[in-house]
């Protein structure tokens, strides 16, 4: 049976829709999985006054002597940073740290890792605008379903194999199903290896609008597609053969 798993986390809701042998299986993993992405919480949340970000930020614990998770993720910040020509920062207008648009794909990651340790090879999680999966879904492949500002299903992406975020104005860009998943026009799609990473890009490439495509041009591994009112626009090696007509 496939079951369908939610955990509070990052200031969002994560869900894992995984194949199991059945209920038991299916409460004694969201127990587990749930240490996984509370350990992520209770690092990242900047909302958490007793979070390791919310120290950093309140003077109280320097980024040097940060824990290992931390200094990963600040790297990773770093490496977007250089990748979108500064358009994703780990910094607040007000200079605040935040890390906010990598470790919610972090955390996904090391939940994935967690998974595939553990056997499990048929699931798929979401986060907002994060999607990653592993294996089939109920029906076949997994898919994401793209819509247009009024809601209108321009494609559908088969995403087996990839790590798929997207960025874009207003809340409520996923709405996360074991089918299909819808987008609205304005937003920035990357399609890559590491959800993090691509989640990442992805925030760098919608704060860039249109000159993101040139910039995804000229990073390896990861294809962006823009959906806007002006029709879809691809990064050179978008893997296009994943679409499928509406």
């Amino acid at each position: 049976m496939y079951a369908d798993l939610d955990f509070p986390a990052m200031a969002t809701r994560i869900r894992l829709t995984i194949l199991v042998s059945g209920q038991p299986e299916a409460n004694r993993l969201g127990a587990l999985l749930g240490r996984v992405f509370e350990e992520a919480d209770r690092r990242f949340n900047a909302a958490r006054s007793d979070s390791e970000i919310s120290r950093i930020r309140r003077g109280e614990l320097s980024e040097q002597d940060a824990s290992e998770e931390i200094q990963r993720v600040l790297d990773r910040c770093r490496l977007v940073f250089a990748m979108t020509d500064g358009a994703f920062t780990v910094r607040t207008p007000e200079g605040d740290l935040d890390v906010a648009g990598v470790a919610k794909g972090w955390a996904l990651k090391r939940a994935s890792e967690w998974l595939l340790e553990h056997q499990y090879s048929d699931w798929r999680l979401a986060a907002d605008g994060d999607v990653l999966t592993s294996g089939q879904g109920p029906g076949g492949d997994w898919q994401v379903e793209i819509h247009d500002r009024s809601d209108n299903s321009i494609t559908t992406l088969a995403v087996n194999g990839h790590a798929l975020a997207t960025t874009g104005p207003g809340s409520g860009i996923i709405r996360a199903s074991a089918g299909a998943t819808p987008y609205e026009a304005g937003a920035a799609t990357v399609v890559g290896p590491c959800i993090d990473i691509a989640d990442a890009l992805a925030t760098g490439s919608w704060a860039l609008g249109r000159a993101a495509i040139s910039v995804l041009d000229r990073v390896p591994e990861y294809h962006l597609m823009m959906v806007t009112d002006e029709g879809v626009q691809f990064s050179h090696g978008f893997p296009r053969e994943t679409l499928m007509p509406a």
